[in-house]
């Protein structure tokens, strides 16, 4: 209820205690008036007494007897006309305080229309914005170390996984068997001997980091694959003069862009040695945290691995697929 309507009940209430006054100082003049007749025919009364005259006593006995009936007469009047005004100014009142309620609960109704607007159009303008910024950030952007333009070597593999509902545990024991099978494939670009133990100490090595590193990318892509996307899952190995990369390829859901690019940015921007000990302690508070990407800060650390992402949009059958791509480059 706003300041004029409050303005307005007090202005009733003023108006009626000026009613209740004016009734009660009418009231106060007729019985005034009442016993001013009555003191005045008692002094009388108390004269003609005195006078010891008779005749006079029951013409002022007459008189006093008019005098008592007008007394009454007059104080009845008062005390209707005192009831009939009380009860005007109560009607009144009563009647302005519905007619003001009507008015309140009409621009209540008006406001609570207008709030119900309001909260569609920023709903709108809401949806709207996020579109807006998630085609922003879905427009060719790239991210840390990605490297465009790269010439596919012949020395590379490419592995690719289609859309399936198999439970996502199931498809982490894939994972595995994929990263792998990598692993094992990448030890042909690096032929050991046993006659070099160093050799063979390289390919250990070699081994174990292209496992892990596959392992991790494998599950990010699983793991945040749009699944109403039927964009395959790829995943491609390959032989540089001086480095392996591996190129990870999944569709992501458009409202999961904004977050992963900020957490991007957070990693390009920090230091990656305290942001995993952070993320550790987070991990250690937050148990159902499936969001940490600790293998991303694990290649950097242990690997000394550089990272990019690349984000397109692509149009497929009328609708826009959202794809990013990771790229880790391992020196050898």
């Amino acid at each position: 209820m706003d300041s004029k309507t409050i303005s307005n009940k007090g202005d009733f209430m003023q108006l009626d205690k000026m009613l209740i006054k004016f009734s009660a100082l009418s009231f106060g003049i007729l019985l005034t008036a009442a016993l001013v007749i009555g003191i005045n025919s008692r002094i009388e009364l108390e004269d003609i007494v005195k006078a010891n005259n008779n005749e006079e006593l029951e013409s002022s006995m007459e008189q006093l007897e008019s005098e008592v009936k007008k007394f009454r007469l007059i104080t009845f009047l008062s005390i209707i006309v005192s009831f009939s005004l009380i009860s005007m100014a109560w009607s009144f009142v009563l009647k302005q305080f519905k007619d003001q309620e009507i008015i309140n609960q009409k621009k209540i109704t008006e406001l609570e229309e207008q709030l119900r607007e309001t909260k569609q159009e920023i709903t709108v303008s809401q949806e709207r914005l996020q579109k807006e910024i998630t085609e922003t950030a879905t427009q060719q952007q790239i991210f840390g170390d990605f490297v465009e333009g790269l010439v596919i070597s012949e020395e590379h593999l490419i592995v690719g996984f289609s859309p399936t509902s198999i439970p996502i545990k199931q498809r982490w024991r894939n994972n595995g068997l994929s990263a792998d099978f990598l692993a094992d494939y990448s030890l042909t670009f690096f032929p050991g001997s046993e006659e070099e133990p160093n050799s063979m100490d390289k390919q250990a090595e070699i081994k174990s980091a292209v496992s892990y590193i596959a392992n991790e990318l494998l599950e990010n892509a699983m793991k945040f694959n749009d699944e109403k996307s039927q964009q395959p899952i790829s995943i491609r190995l390959q032989l540089q003069s001086d480095k392996l990369l591996f190129l990870t390829t999944n569709s992501i859901a458009s409202q999961e862009v904004v977050q992963f690019q900020r957490f991007i940015k957070k990693l390009t921007e920090s230091d990656p040695e305290e942001m995993y000990m952070s993320q550790l302690e987070k991990n250690a508070e937050d148990t159902t945290n499936e969001q940490s990407r600790l293998g991303y800060l694990t290649m950097i650390n242990d690997y000394l691995a550089k990272i990019g992402w690349k984000f397109e949009t692509l149009e497929e059958k009328e609708e826009e697929i959202i794809t990013v791509t990771t790229m880790v480059q391992l020196t050898i």
